[in-house]
């Protein structure tokens, strides 16, 4: 006998979650990228600073959480991760990015003429953060605000109180947007598959043998001599 039947595996499709989740691990590798690559930017303008004899614990800091930070987007990878385990690694790493970003800001802090301008390497940092929290709710949730939090105070405490919740607002609304276009499409990728295994299971038909033929009704079968006229 010969039978259609949909993957187990898949019955049901991706859930808009699982794709929020797998959205977010697709960007471990670029957002790895830029949270290392603002190093120079910091060292470049830190040595320069009237406080950079801190600029070395700050660095050991940073780059702490820049290995952690590849350590566990590199745990992403796993096919083995448990979903659970999975949400407090990607969570994780978030915290870890902004945990950097603060630390870098509190160093700016004391950094005179350069505070302005390292405040807005964190704020920059901050908005790429967002964005790599962006895909799945929970993280934008927790994440954003952890990453934006630093920088907003360092803007505001320097005098630009304006310019720091022009910032906040355009860095909510990058993240807030982002969320919800991309949420939108996993809902309806959702509905696609589930439909598709629907389909799949309501053509999961038996056949007894090669003298039996489908009708057009689904599920309903004939056999192949008959000539009669419905």
């Amino acid at each position: 006998m010969t039978q259609l039947t949909a993957d187990p595996a898949s019955r049901g499709g991706t859930t808009a979650g699982a794709q929020a989740l797998d959205a977010q691990a697709d960007l471990a590798t670029p957002a790895l990228f830029a949270f290392g690559s603002g190093l120079p930017v910091f060292i470049w303008l830190g040595a320069q600073a009237p406080n950079a004899g801190w600029m070395s614990v700050a660095f050991v800091l940073f780059a702490i959480g820049w290995g952690g930070f590849y350590v566990l987007t590199r745990e992403l990878h796993s096919d083995a991760l448990q979903l659970r385990r999975r949400v407090a690694v990607q969570l994780a790493a978030g915290l870890l990015w902004a945990a950097a970003i603060a630390t870098v800001c509190a160093f700016s802090y004391g950094a005179g003429p350069y505070q302005t301008p390292l405040m807005l390497a964190c704020a920059v940092a901050a908005l790429v953060c967002v964005v790599f929290a962006a895909p799945w709710l929970p993280s934008l949730l927790i994440v954003a605000p952890a990453a934006m939090a630093a920088p907003l105070i360092g803007l505001a405490a320097g005098g630009g109180r304006a310019a720091a919740m022009a910032w906040a607002a355009v860095a909510t609304a990058v993240g807030v947007v982002t969320n919800r276009v991309l949420h939108r499409q996993f809902v309806q990728a959702a509905a696609r598959e589930r439909m598709l295994d629907e389909t799949l299971r309501r053509l999961s038909v038996t056949r007894p043998g090669p003298g039996w033929a489908m009708t057009g009704v689904v599920g309903a079968e004939a056999p192949a001599n008959d000539r009669s006229v419905a």
